[in-house]
């Protein structure tokens, strides 16, 4: 083989060679910037969301509590969240998302939540099965969201209702707005968590009044 004819081979395998380098560069797998976030329960938030548990904890223990239906607007029945930037416009962040269906997020933190503050592990999903609970506690969500300044909004329409008889015992509207504690999507989920807790205490407030009076009728009942 002349030497012509190596410069040629030689180019053709340098050729080669660059291309390959090139082709692994543009094929090569990008870091996946994705990331999940996940609702707190208030025991999971810590010590500094005790001053909204009840006290005494005893007047519901033994009380079953139906939670749900927990209805969403279809805005929000999405992975990725939503950020609200006007009074007419959302953005839906990409790289933002919820790690589990915001409605069952809901469920498990609502639950967790009047648990906590109640006193009772009596809690049951929807659709129930079995005997009827002594209260079913129904939640149609109108707002759930962040806004451009971190913080969060919570807004939700609630039922109480007799369990049996599905007369409605309560019947209330709920905002809470909550700033982050730190300027990020994290300290949004966050600021979230406690506006929910803090529409769990509420209910939980409404069905510890409840469970106080039908004790005390069934006191009266009972007679000295």
């Amino acid at each position: 083989m002349n030497s012509s004819r190596l410069r040629l081979v030689g180019g053709a395998i340098l050729v080669a060679s660059l291309v390959q380098l090139g082709c692994k560069g543009l094929f090569a797998a990008k870091p996946d910037l994705t990331r999940y976030y996940l609702l707190a329960s208030l025991s999971e938030m810590g010590g500094h969301h005790e001053e909204m548990r009840l006290e005494p904890k005893g007047t519901c223990g033994a009380v079953s509590i139906g939670l749900g239906p927990i209805r969403l607007p279809g805005y929000l029945d999405r992975e990725r969240i939503v950020v609200r930037v006007s009074a007419n416009r959302l953005e839906l962040l990409d790289l933002s998302r919820w790690a589990e269906p915001l409605e069952q997020s809901l469920y498990r933190v609502v639950a967790e939540n009047l648990s906590s503050l109640l006193g009772t592990h009596n809690i049951r999903l929807f659709p129930f099965s079995g005997p009827a609970p002594d209260f079913k506690l129904q939640i149609d969500i109108r707002r759930c969201e962040i806004s451009d300044d971190y913080s969060a909004t919570v807004t939700a329409c609630w039922f109480l209702k007799d369990g049996r008889s599905d007369e409605v015992l309560v019947c209330q509207e709920t905002r809470s707005a909550k700033p982050a504690r730190s300027d990020s999507i994290s300290g949004s989920v966050g600021a979230m968590s406690e506006a929910l807790g803090e529409l769990s205490a509420q209910m939980a407030h409404a069905i510890a009044k409840e469970c106080a009076a039908r004790q005390s009728i069934d006191t009266g009942r009972l007679g000295p």
